[in-house]
């Protein structure tokens, strides 16, 4: 399955046509596809919608993400199907306890510190790097210096698109159903997601500036993006994991278990590491 972009610029309108939606644009041929093929969907800009091609999507279980014209996440619509449990769909309510959010505000600073170390080193900084708090206007600068052109635009755009992806994975792992009545701790993994995967963006952009300079298309933007979806989404669902795990002590009773057994073994049977 694969996402699906609609680009409202080109006054789209979009149909249901059968098991499938008909998106149709002035002075082309109609696009046909299938909803079961479709794994989520993302609207940039103003795009007429039938209502019951919306109704089908959200039948479906389809997320469709709304963006307004600079790429900003506007409006997540979805519906979550029946039998949704597990510790996902209750990270909003552990974030409220205040031992898990110590314990989850830590997760949060060690993740944010190693994906920032990692999109710094693209650009030599060596020991003399930005502080944290500077780091996101070093990396800004030193692509507008390397590039010649100003960046935030294309950063905004594509921080956008991961804020469609990241909510719609949230969803998707059981997370409450209705975006629009997230409390501000479900909001609070939203936006530490996108701020997480913002570095990543970093190298994408890169990578694209190489190719396509002096200035991309935001098309060319979003087919780039979509090229590293999977890996992305794979990167979402693992932070869940280890957030979640980091929430409820699954480090430190796993550090715990190999004291206790370290502690117990004879010698010989100990492991080189522990010995």
């Amino acid at each position: 399955m694969k996402a699906l972009y609609l680009d409202g610029s080109g006054q789209l309108e979009v149909r249901l046509d059968g098991p499938a939606l008909r998106v149709r644009r002035p002075g082309r041929a109609d696009g046909l596809y299938p909803i079961p093929r479709v794994s989520r969907i993302i609207v940039l800009g103003r795009v007429r919608w039938q209502p019951d091609a919306l109704a089908a999507c959200l039948r479906e279980h389809k997320p469709v993400s709304i963006l307004d014209n600079g790429g900003r996440l506007v409006r997540l619509l979805f519906h979550t199907p029946p039998a949704q449990y597990g510790l996902a769909a209750r990270m909003g309510e552990l974030l409220r306890v205040p031992k898990f959010a110590a314990r989850y505000e830590r997760w949060v600073r060690g993740a944010e510190w190693r994906e920032m170390a990692s999109a710094i080193q693209h650009f030599n900084a060596g020991a003399g790097g930005p502080a944290p708090d500077q780091a996101w206007q070093f990396v800004c600068r030193r692509q507008y210096q390397r590039w010649g052109i100003r960046v935030g635009a294309f950063h905004r755009f594509l921080r956008g698109l991961a804020a469609a992806q990241i909510a719609s994975a949230l969803l998707l792992a059981g997370m409450r159903r209705n975006s629009r009545v997230w409390d501000l701790e479900e909001y609070r993994v939203l936006c530490d997601m996108i701020r997480l995967e913002r570095w990543r963006q970093v190298q994408l952009l890169e990578d694209v500036l190489c190719r396509l300079e002096p200035r991309p298309l935001r098309r060319e933007l979003t087919a780039a993006f979509e090229s590293t979806a999977e890996a992305r989404e794979q990167r979402i669902a693992e932070w869940r994991r280890c957030a979640l795990l980091e929430m409820t002590g699954g480090h430190v009773d796993r550090r715990r278990r190999l004291l206790d057994f370290a502690g117990r073994a004879p010698a010989s049977t100990m492991p080189a590491a522990a010995a």
